[in-house]
Parts: C-alpha cells; structure tokens; sequence
C-alpha cells in the first residue's frame, strides 16, 4: 500500500502479508480524512491498482468489496485505522475494521510449532500478545496449554492461531508453567512456524529442513542413477 501515508513512496510502502490464495493483507492501517493511497507492486510504478472511473479520490465503503483497475484513481477512506486486504487476481479490495474479514474469503490456518525436547519439557504452554497489548491466549498466565502433534517424526506442541489473527504479527512465550522462553517477538502469522527450544531456553525459528529429490527411473530401466 502506497499514499499520502507514506509519502507516496518518500517512506517505505506498507508491505501486505499473504494469507490465502492470491490473498494479502496489511493489518492496522491508519488513514486520516485526507489520506489517499493504492496498491503497487515492488515498491513500483509498473504495476499499480486503483479506482475504476473518473472521480479521484475514490472513497471506499469499509467492509465492502471494491473491484480496482490497473492504474486506477487514487482511493479514500473515513478515517479510522483498518484492515486492508487485496486479492491479486481478481483486482478487489475490502478496507475492513480491525480484526473483520471480508466474507467470502478463505484464510490459510497458521500454526506454530515448537519442539520441547532439548529442555526435557513434559508439556507446553503459549503465551500471545501483540503490541496493541491485546492477549490471545486466555488472558491468564501461562497462557493456553498445547497438544502434540507429530510432524515428520518429531513431537511437536502446536497451536493454531485463530483465523481472524491470520497475517497479524504478534510476539509468544513458550513456558511449562515455570520455565520459558524470552519474548519471541515479530512473529508474522502468515504462514506456519516451527519453534526448537534449547536446553538454555534459547530458540531458533525455521531452521532449514532436510530437502530430498525421489527419482523414478524404471522406465529408462536404469540400474544406477546419478545427480548433476
């Protein structure tokens, strides 16, 4: 998202997070009654989206689905701070109130994994905030308990991050009801996340997977094969 609300580029664009098919959305956009804006691509003029039609800006009713035209008229909203979501492939977006999602829309469930064995923790509990200070998990310290789920023969305890938080960037602990991690911050719910917990408590996020190439050569009636 690009406008007055970010100097038409003067700042950083206000990068959009996916979460659905073609699906993307910025959380927490704040727009004052002159503000106007548009969606680009790569920090680009190149490719651009805005109002279909003649008027300029174009206010856009929040919660209501707009359909934008490449190189459109810039947009306007009442102000108030929103949840902005862009579908690429067909072109619409929905500037909503904050923590709404656009009906009709089908978002990705997020999980967060994390592997407690190095601590030799028995169970596994998530604490989940954001900076705003709202709480996701109960409320009540240590927060939710977690289930285990066994991903790749590793036992993990997930918890599944309510759609509605789908593209959110909240901050976790990990605890067993004494022990925990730091605050985790900057986790970005826009995809699944897998969480080692060492045995000082330290963690890493996503460390990279072993990645493996099957070949079928039956048919070649191949004996051996080799890899370049």
């Amino acid at each position: 998202i690009v406008g007055t609300i970010t100097g038409w580029g003067e700042s950083a664009d206000l990068y959009m997070n996916e979460v659905g098919e073609n699906l993307f959305v910025r959380k927490g956009v704040a727009v004052t009654a002159d503000d106007q804006f548009k969606v680009r691509f790569n920090n680009d003029w190149a490719i651009n989206y805005g109002g279909a039609g003649d008027v300029e800006p174009l206010v856009v009713n929040v919660g209501e689905q707009t359909t934008l035209v490449a190189g459109g008229k810039n947009l306007a909203a009442a102000a108030g701070t929103y949840d902005v979501y862009f579908n690429i492939a067909t072109f619409d977006i929905w500037v909503m109130a904050e923590g709404e999602i656009p009906g009709g829309v089908t978002l990705n469930s997020v999980k967060l994994y994390a592997d407690v064995s190095a601590p030799g923790w028995t169970n596994c509990n998530l604490w989940a905030w954001d900076d705003a200070g709202n709480n996701y998990t109960g409320g009540t310290w240590p927060g939710q308990a977690l289930e285990v789920e066994n991903v790749d023969g590793v036992d993990y305890y997930v918890w599944e991050a309510p759609a509605e938080l789908t593209g959110k960037t909240i901050s976790v602990i990990f605890n067993n009801g004494s022990a925990q991690t730091a605050d985790i911050t900057g986790v970005v719910l826009d995809k699944d996340h897998f969480f080692t917990i060492n045995a000082d408590l330290s963690y890493v996020m996503d460390a990279a997977k072993t990645v493996k190439l099957y070949a079928d050569v039956s048919a070649p009636g191949w004996t051996n094969c080799n890899l370049w």
